[in-house]
């Protein structure tokens, strides 16, 4: 470049184009797709929370729904419906704003946004007890994870990747982080496609990655704040409880407990099948159940001469308050 202004390259050099309109507003783009998941967020907060609310959660409980048959349900729920929009997202950015890059990589963006987002609504909404609070607050912070972005303002690809990945724990961070990579490319129209997307210390697949380990750990943080967090009804669990060979040994006894019910329920049958005979055929919800009678056809009657082998007495439980303490067995 001379002191007058005039500049010149070697001959010859390749043609190139460039799409302005990303220069001027790229750096919008994360921001935008994530406003636009503010309210699926906030319905998500509010109808968990409100499930606890309105003790519907304790009722299923009661009526014997397993807990891991209440969270996978909860599970595939929100990820139908942030799947549905995740789809609908990539259909609009690919066909109209994002239109060389390659859809399949968008979707898988969007997609593991969305997931991270469902991890992020339910760990958010073991903290809350009334719905209508969570609903405001879900949204606000679902925004607030997207300002640590903008301290990195102005930066590339290839400087402050450390800090960034710290940042990226943040799923709305770790998006927009991936959104300026889209930006760029849009920007020489070339868009992303499978050669460029590892390109960089922080690159587009590291934002996808991020994204996936934001879904797990806020799925998890989830799950244990569900299991801590003081409620209503209910004991917590100690904060502590994961480092607890009882924990561990409670989990491996109930699967232990389970196969030598099952084994003893098979032996049992085999010995009504020898030394027994079919009295009857039952019909329950559907199933089959055969019902087997002795040969002696009689129920033994008790003459007051048996003698107890297990006697249960002075059983307490008292569940704990913030004024107290409650009692629900006294010394039974």
């Amino acid at each position: 470049v001379t002191s007058n202004g005039v500049w010149s390259m070697p001959m010859p050099t390749a043609s190139y184009s460039q799409n302005s309109f990303f220069l001027a507003v790229g750096y919008l783009l994360g921001l935008t797709i994530v406003m636009a998941y503010l309210y699926p967020t906030s319905r998500l907060i509010k109808l968990i929370v409100e499930e606890k609310e309105t003790k519907l959660k304790e009722t299923m409980f009661i009526m014997g729904l397993k807990p891991w048959a209440h969270w996978i349900a909860w599970m595939s729920c929100s990820l139908l419906i942030f799947g549905v929009i995740a789809v609908l997202v990539t259909n609009s950015l690919s066909n109209n704003v994002l239109t060389y890059s390659d859809p399949v990589y968008l979707f898988w963006w969007i997609f593991f946004f969305s997931t991270a987002t469902v991890g992020f609504c339910f760990a958010l909404a073991s903290l809350f007890s009334k719905a209508k609070l969570a609903s405001i607050i879900g949204p606000m912070a679902l925004f607030a994870t997207l300002l640590p972005r903008f301290i990195f303002f102005g930066y590339n690809r290839y400087e402050a990747s450390s800090a960034k990945k710290w940042a990226s724990l943040l799923p709305a961070t770790a998006f927009s982080f991936g959104a300026d990579i889209v930006a760029d490319y849009e920007y020489g129209e070339i868009g992303i496609q499978d050669w460029n997307s590892g390109e960089g210390d922080y690159s587009f697949n590291t934002s996808i990655g991020f994204l996936v380990f934001d879904t797990i750990l806020y799925i998890f943080l989830g799950w244990y704040l569900d299991q801590v967090v003081p409620r209503e009804y209910g004991s917590a669990r100690p904060m502590w409880f994961l480092c607890t060979p009882s924990f561990w040994c409670s989990c491996f006894f109930r699967r232990r407990t389970r196969r030598n019910h099952q084994a003893t329920e098979s032996a049992t049958n085999l010995s009504a099948t020898i030394h027994g005979e079919y009295s009857d055929l039952a019909y329950t919800n559907g199933s089959q159940s055969r019902a087997f009678s002795s040969p002696q056809d009689h129920e033994t009657i008790d003459n007051g001469n048996l003698v107890p082998r297990i006697v249960a007495r002075d059983i307490v439980k008292v569940y704990s308050k913030k004024k107290g303490t409650i009692p629900a067995v006294n010394h039974q």
